[in-house]
């Protein structure tokens, strides 16, 4: 997937890249960012694998308990 998007934005830099309004790659880039941190937060379904994924890409135990933590309460409302 990140290989098919990146095809794209070099295509979007190529042609936006020297626009007057860097602004709007600068929010393009930031949502992009979000939605492919989102797929693969909905990728780790479980909270043990987020939790142990967190651990691996250098996050503290406190920080990533309470990520997971706060992640599987708000899903729980979700479902309510």
């Amino acid at each position: 997937m990140v290989k098919e998007i990146t095809t794209y934005l070099r295509g979007w830099l190529g042609y936006f890249g020297d626009c007057q309004t860097p602004s709007v790659l600068r929010s393009l880039e930031t949502w992009l960012r979000r939605r492919l941190r989102s797929v693969v937060w909905k990728q780790w379904k479980r909270g043990r694998t987020r939790y142990r994924k967190l651990r691996q890409r250098g996050v503290g135990k406190d920080l990533a308990a309470h990520r997971v933590r706060k992640s599987l309460e708000e899903e729980e409302l979700l479902v309510r």
